[in-house]
Order: structure tokens, then sequence, then C-alpha cells
């Protein structure tokens, strides 16, 4: 979502007095070196992280109260190593039979990302905001 910002607002105007909205994003828990912000663009378009805080700010500026901000980098990092495991068994797969394995700069990116949010650089939050009455 490019404009997170834009995305809140929406939500806000649409929701009745009361609704809530929840939603995961990716959070950076420390600014990314350049190199590793040039590859998480190029591999996995990411652009812009924010950290749990900020997206608490970001909510409260779209006019909800805070419900909860929830750090989910631990869990996330168990399912990105697992799921890392698998991409790695396919792509060897594909490339023993002689097919593509898949873009090179994506895997590049995800190897980086895995190890960023075990080392909890970046990491991934659970965030509920509410509409006031």
């Amino acid at each position: 979502m490019p404009d997170k910002e834009r995305a809140l607002a929406e939500a806000f105007r649409i929701l009745k007095p009361g609704g809530r909205i929840a939603f995961t994003d990716w959070v950076a828990h420390r600014p990314l070196t350049g190199s590793d912000k040039e590859l998480m663009w190029q591999g996995m378009a990411v652009a812009d992280l924010y950290s749990l805080q900020t997206y608490a700010e970001l909510i409260r500026d779209a006019g909800f109260s805070v419900y909860s901000v929830e750090d989910l980098t631990v869990d996330w990092g168990v399912i990105l190593k697992q799921r890392l495991a698998m991409y790695r068994r396919l792509r060897e797969e594909a490339q023993q039979a002689g097919t593509p394995a898949g873009h090179d700069a994506f895997y590049a990116s995800y190897v980086r990302f895995v190890d960023l949010v075990n080392e909890a650089v970046l990491g991934g939050g659970r965030f509920v905001g509410e509409k006031p009455n």
C-alpha cells in the first residue's frame, strides 16, 4: 500500500462509530542500511517501513483511538525461516529440471529479508484502531 495515511483516512471515513480497523504490516525496528533499502526495493518493491510507534501515531492521526499494537516479529521470523527453506527446495528442483527458478532479485532480497527479521531489524506488527462513538 503506497499511501498508508490515505488508506487509514479512508477506513476512518467508511467505518461507523465504534467500528474497528485491524491489519498487519511489516515494520522497521531499526533503520535499514542504504544497501538493504536498495535490495528490498529491487527485489520486493518495499518502499516505506514504519516503526510500531509510528504506525500507532498514523492510526491516531487518522482519527482512531489505538486499541492495540502487537509485535509479531518473533512469530513471523519462525514462519519466514520455514517459507525460505521451502522456497530454496523449490528453486533447486526447478534448476535440476532445467526450468526457470524464479526471479533472482526477489530471491536475494527475500533471503536478506528473512535475516533482517530474525535479527529484529525488521519485523511485523498487528494494529487495531477504533473509531470513537
